[in-house]
């Protein structure tokens, strides 16, 4: 399934966790890869699936805790992040691209 986001080209503002010059590391190579535009956003062709794993490999790099997936669901309008995860493990297979998002977090 595919996401399109309702406004792909609001500009949104990082939230402080996800600016850091770590994280803007890794928005570069996102972008570099396809799944976020130059806003940071999702890319038309990025799915709830691919999300979830880009927010998950995202938050422990950063070592985001209780905040989890919340800066993720607010800056990419999306929600239940975490039920998607949960979907995943319940049918065993990653994301397509997953060894691709894998590699962008490669540090």
């Amino acid at each position: 399934m595919i996401y399109e986001h309702k406004n792909p080209k609001r500009n949104c503002e990082l939230p402080p966790e996800l600016s850091t010059p770590k994280a803007m590391k890794y928005w570069e190579r996102l972008e570099e890869e396809g799944f976020v535009d130059s806003n940071h956003q999702l890319c038309p062709s990025t799915s709830r699936q691919q999300a979830w794993y880009i927010a998950e490999l995202f938050a422990e790099k950063l070592e985001l805790k209780n905040t989890k997936w919340k800066p993720f669901q607010m800056l990419w309008g999306i929600n239940n992040l975490a039920q998607e995860k949960q979907h995943s493990q319940d049918t065993g297979q990653l994301p397509n691209r997953a060894k691709d998002i894998d590699k962008i977090f490669e540090d």
